[in-house]
């Protein structure tokens, strides 16, 4: 900060901006004087899920970050932490020009009482993501937190969309579940042109790709709109496993949902595999195939190998 002010020119040479934690207590860098300064500052990512003391930040301080022109916002936090997940979404639904989120949710579940569901709800304005058109979600608990969140928490203009996806759960503590709640958002974007899912597929988590992927398919409005779909599967161990995720494909007719995508140009598959796997690419290729007849000679099939333990990013 320092710097900006010593130096007013590298102050435009600022377009992104990582902001850790000061001793957990808050967000440091928003400060009145630097929304005068930082004029081209665009996008802002909070790693927030390393605090694990009470988290507390100064009344009214996302107004300070919503002074910036922010387009582009990237949060990793844990939402069971009520108070931050509470000031997240502040911030994402103040910002009148947002076009691309990324929230990445890990460390535990929202606890969803009436008093938070209330409190969250009356935080959305109409006007809310209206111009969102890049949506990434992230974490295995996406659901429960979906389940806390008001109707259309993300809008309806994505054109991009990538979702962890895991299959309906029936514990959920909340009437309306929060896999409910997912399929209710995608159902609602009738411009969505690219999506890409994670599909958690383990030895006892395969069977959620039979029933999540044909229904997320399904909820989306405007099937002729979309022209590309990758899967990206991990936690490949076993040949049991494989067999069982391509057996998941089969029984979710996911060749028969995906022929009513006219405009569908490729269907990927992103696979993790160990480095000594036998399993390459042209395997899964060829499997693959076998287990979604109803796409021979209408949609390509691309498999793609990533090494087990390589770091993945995966951009839009």
């Amino acid at each position: 900060m320092r710097s900006v002010f010593e130096t007013p020119h590298l102050a435009d040479l600022v377009h992104e901006l990582i902001v850790y934690m000061a001793q957990d207590t808050y967000i440091p860098f928003a400060r009145g004087v630097l929304s005068t300064k930082l004029l081209r500052l665009r996008t802002v990512v909070f790693p927030l899920s390393s605090v694990h003391r009470v988290w507390l930040y100064p009344p009214h301080h996302h107004n300070l970050v919503t002074q910036f022109p922010l387009t582009d916002l990237v949060f990793d936090l844990n939402p069971s932490n009520n108070s931050m997940l509470v000031y997240a979404l502040r911030v994402i639904w103040s910002l009148r020009d947002l076009r691309s989120l990324t929230m990445m949710l890990i460390g535990g579940a929202p606890v969803g009482n009436d008093s938070l569901v209330s409190r969250i709800r009356s935080l959305r304005r109409s006007w809310s993501c209206a111009k969102l058109k890049v949506l990434t979600l992230r974490g295995v608990f996406l659901q429960q937190t979906m389940a806390v969140l008001p109707s259309s928490p993300f809008g309806t203009t994505v054109e991009h969309l990538a979702v962890h996806l895991h299959g309906p759960s029936s514990n959920q503590p909340i009437g309306h579940t929060g896999f409910q709640a997912l399929m209710d958002q995608i159902s609602l974007l009738s411009s969505l042109r690219e999506l890409r899912i994670w599909a958690s597929v383990s030895r006892f988590e395969w069977q959620s790709t039979s029933t999540a992927l044909p229904m997320a398919l399904r909820a989306l409005p405007s099937p002729a709109t979309l022209s590309a779909l990758t899967v990206m599967v991990t936690n490949y161990h076993t040949f049991s496993t494989r067999s069982q995720f391509l057996s998941s494909l089969s029984e979710g007719k996911v060749d028969e949902v995906l022929r009513k995508f006219i405009n569908l140009s490729v269907l990927r598959f992103e696979f993790t595999e160990t480095k000594d796997s036998s399993h390459d690419s042209v395997w899964w290729d060829d499997t693959l195939r076998v287990h979604l007849p109803g796409l021979r000679g209408v949609v390509a099939i691309e498999a793609k190998i990533t090494a087990f333990g390589q770091y993945i990013t995966f951009p839009m």
